[in-house]
């Protein structure tokens, strides 16, 4: 492929001014050119500066340079910086460039810098940029693997020679330069922590092509050696809660360049339980009441309310009302309060020893027995009630007593219905003390009462 400016493309311009310009080279030295260096993984495109350090200003110039065909192939030749700003940024007047010209492979240029007044000249410089080469590394090229690139006196027919010229021409010094094949970087590293509890993580990438194996390494050290193959990588990270990894492939025996994250994460201590206070309320014959509430301690999901270590009193969400009002049977015991955070990790138990006292002052009775006979008879029981409510009758002498289904109310045609319910058509018998044997009220203190200990419990 030729590469002309332009303004001069016929193949007569290009004869004429190679003749005219360079003629034979009679002088060395005063100009030194480098083709620089690359390196680029299999596939990659890649660019080669091709400089100049001239101890003369420099009008024109033509060289060869060529290459191994088996690593890399040439695309493409244009002007360098310091060329293309020539002319009033316009470039070289001339400037031919050849990419795959007899007796390859390799390339050459044939430039001229200006080709009318006023004539420009490159001046004295160091490490001017003329040239860009412009390659692809094959994709079958083994990293480790090499191509320099050399000067060429044979590239082309005619040859094109290397020569520098500022109306004389010149030998430059010739620097090769090289392309180096390299194992190229896994892509698209993605570092992620995949449970924050435990501090577990994720490491994920892309293989660009099959590597021989993989290094995962932390802080500096491998943790793991990996297949080619392998895309991930799952661990958790050290104490320390923060690490450096870097993923670091190898092909043909040649490690490639380092791809890296960092990642933080601290796993959280079990949480601070709560100040648990317990307050005691009423009691009966079942028990004790007792309200217990907390606050303070460390954020929580759960909370779990244990009497004596064995019975749950109540589980609540972080959303509940940290208060629990629960009966507590007669004696000592202890009520413990624990805690669980998001990550199921449990507080220490927030304790409080308790004792419940059961009142032994309350009267005994028997359910049902309106009249204080000292026996329940429904259908007697039943009338004296109606007789009170309705008939200015007696008073009974125990509301406990006459409160035959235990609502708290003495309500004379509901009672009088449960006592003949009971005992005409299976109902269900009064509750506790029941109409057999005295006792205390288990429901106590309620609105009925029973001011009076009755006779027939004595």
């Amino acid at each position: 492929m030729r590469s002309l400016h332009p303004r001069f493309s016929d193949l007569r311009w290009t004869l004429a001014v190679v003749a005219l310009v360079f003629a034979a080279p009679s002088l060395f030295a005063q100009y030194t050119i480098n083709a620089g260096s690359a390196e680029g993984a299999p596939g990659q495109s890649i660019s080669v500066s091709l400089t100049v350090t001239n101890d003369l200003p420099l009008r024109g110039f033509s060289l060869g340079l060529a290459h191994d065909d088996l690593i890399v192939a040439l695309d493409d030749i244009v002007q360098g910086a310091t060329l293309a700003a020539m002319n009033g940024g316009d470039g070289a007047d001339y400037f031919l460039a050849e990419t795959n010209p007899d007796n390859g492979p390799g390339g050459f240029i044939g430039c001229v810098i200006s080709l009318s007044a006023p004539i420009e000249e490159l001046a004295i410089g160091i490490d001017q940029e003329l040239a860009v080469f412009e390659y692809t590394i094959a994709a079958a090229a083994v990293p480790g693997s090499s191509t320099s690139l050399d000067f060429s006196d044979t590239l082309g027919d005619p040859p094109v020679v290397t020569v520098m010229s500022n109306g004389t021409s010149y030998v430059p010094v010739q620097v090769s330069g090289a392309i180096d094949v390299v194992t190229p970087p896994v892509l698209d590293l993605a570092c992620t922590i995949a449970d924050a509890c435990t501090c577990d993580f994720t490491l994920s990438w892309t293989n660009p092509i099959a590597y021989d194996s993989i290094s995962v390494r932390e802080d500096g050290i491998e943790i793991a050696s990996l297949a080619g193959t392998a895309a991930s990588y799952a661990g958790t990270l050290p104490s320390a809660g923060s690490a450096l990894y870097a993923i670091v492939p190898t092909s043909g025996g040649v490690p490639g360049a380092a791809s890296e994250c960092s990642l933080s994460c601290i796993v959280l201590p079990p949480p601070q339980a709560p100040a648990l206070t317990c307050s005691e309320g009423t009691s009966s014959a079942l028990g004790c009441s007792f309200t217990f509430s907390w606050s303070g301690g460390d954020p929580y999901e759960s909370a779990v309310l244990v009497l004596d270590g064995s019975t749950i009193l109540a589980t609540l969400g972080a959303a509940d009302d940290p208060e629990v009002t629960a009966v507590i049977p007669e004696g000592s015991h202890e009520v413990c309060l624990t805690t669980t955070d998001s990550c199921a990790q449990s507080s220490e138990a927030a304790c409080c020893s308790i004792e419940c006292v059961i009142s032994s002052d309350l009267p005994e009775f028997l359910r049902g027995d309106v009249n204080g006979t000292g026996g329940t008879n429904a259908l007697v029981d039943a009338l004296a009630l109606l007789n009170w409510q309705f008939n200015s009758g007696p008073t009974p002498p125990c509301f406990d007593a006459a409160d035959v289904d235990d609502n708290g109310l003495v309500i004379a045609l509901v009672d009088a219905l449960f006592l003949l319910n009971w005992q005409f058509s299976m109902g269900d018998e009064p509750p506790a003390p029941g109409p057999f044997v005295c006792g205390p009220d288990p429901t106590d203190p309620d609105t009925a009462g029973c001011e009076t200990q009755p006779a027939a419990c004595p």
